[in-house]
This record gives C-alpha cells, structure tokens and sequence, in this order.
C-alpha cells in the first residue's frame, strides 16, 4: 500500500498499525469463563481461547481511530476463526 501511495504520488497521510499477538501456554494465560478489559473499556468474556488475535485487533483499530482519527481503516489481518462473530457484517477480515 505505501509503495503505491508514494509510485501514483498521492499526498495523503497513511498511518500503518501492527497488532501482533503470541500463542502462548503458560500459569497467566487467560481461560474460558475469563472476563477481560478492551482498550475502549469494554468487558469481554473469553469463550475461546483461539480469540486473542481477534481481541488484540479490536484494540489496535480502536487505538487507531482514537489516535489518528482516520478517514480509512483498512484491515489487513490474517486471522482464522470467527471472523464475522468478531469484526461484523460490514467488515472483511
């Protein structure tokens, strides 16, 4: 995407945003049944334990659009899943 921005020479702002999470085991990992807090303070009761790309997602963008205040969110992640439960109807994931 910047490549493109910078060949057509567009003078727009673009903002990248990395949401990266690791697939870990251990005493502080979190359990189905657990309730955790999002970026924008919204609880989420974890049912699936294979959700934390998803909910690291969530904050990212919220953070994002907190921070930037973008026109445009683009959504280039690469998660497995439940992804219309997670981002909605309108959204791709």
């Amino acid at each position: 995407i910047l490549k493109g921005v910078m060949e057509l020479g567009l003078r727009i702002n673009v903002c990248f945003g990395f949401a990266i999470a690791e697939n870990s085991i251990d005493a502080n990992s979190y359990r189905p049944s657990d309730i955790i807090k999002s970026y924008k303070g919204l609880t989420v009761e974890v049912e699936n334990t294979d959700a934390e790309g998803r909910l690291i997602l969530i904050d990212a963008m919220a953070y994002i659009q907190d921070v930037y205040k973008p026109k445009c969110l683009i959504d280039l992640a690469t998660l497995t899943g439940t992804t219309t439960i997670a981002l909605g109807h309108f959204t791709n994931g």
